[in-house]
């Protein structure tokens, strides 16, 4: 069943978005905390329906623990705390 939305699509579009996010936290520009924070509100910005105050922070915790656990943060989260950490504060 589909919903004809292109997924793939999608996700090229949202990977050039998130980018230079990415970028931030590469250069140790960003904590991985703000990287997170930004990929969270990114994401409840593209709701298309309003939420309530409750709705919206449920959301906001389970998006967080799934960019926190993202391959790719995770591994920029090694690499900067090892090298410098504090840096981007």
């Amino acid at each position: 069943m589909s919903s004809g939305f292109p997924p793939a699509a999608a996700a090229k579009r949202l990977a050039r978005v998130g980018s230079d996010a990415l970028e931030k936290l590469k250069r140790g520009e960003w904590t991985v905390e703000q990287y997170i924070e930004d990929r969270v509100e990114r994401a409840l910005g593209a709701v298309p329906v309003p939420l309530t105050a409750e709705q919206r922070e449920a959301i906001r915790e389970t998006l967080r623990e799934q960019v926190a656990t993202d391959p790719v943060v995770r591994e920029y989260a090694r690499l900067t705390t090892r090298g410098a950490a504090g840096a981007g504060r």
